[in-house]
């Protein structure tokens, strides 16, 4: 977590361990370990909480690629089990 208001980054576990570049900004910003994070502060002229959420997805060239791998495995199997002979 980071910490924009004292400028301080804590590790889970470990506690603090390093100073974010800016400080003085009412901001927290988390990451988690699947490379995901959101970020949370007050907003500037309402009586709100902001979230911002950032994801992590794959690339269309991967999704691409998982696609045919997984037309391709499903051809593989077919081929394995053999003519459909109930017809």
């Amino acid at each position: 977590m980071r910490d924009y208001q004292d400028g301080s980054v804590y590790v889970m576990g470990l506690g603090k361990m390093d100073k974010t570049p800016i400080s003085g900004s009412n901001v927290l910003y988390f990451e988690l370990d699947d490379g995901c994070s959101f970020i949370v502060r007050p907003s500037g002229t309402e009586p709100k909480i902001k979230v911002y959420i950032l994801g992590v997805g794959a690339t269309r060239g991967k999704r691409a690629r998982a696609a045919r791998a997984a037309a391709l495995n499903r051809n593989i199997s077919a081929l394995c089990r053999g003519p459909d002979l109930k017809r």
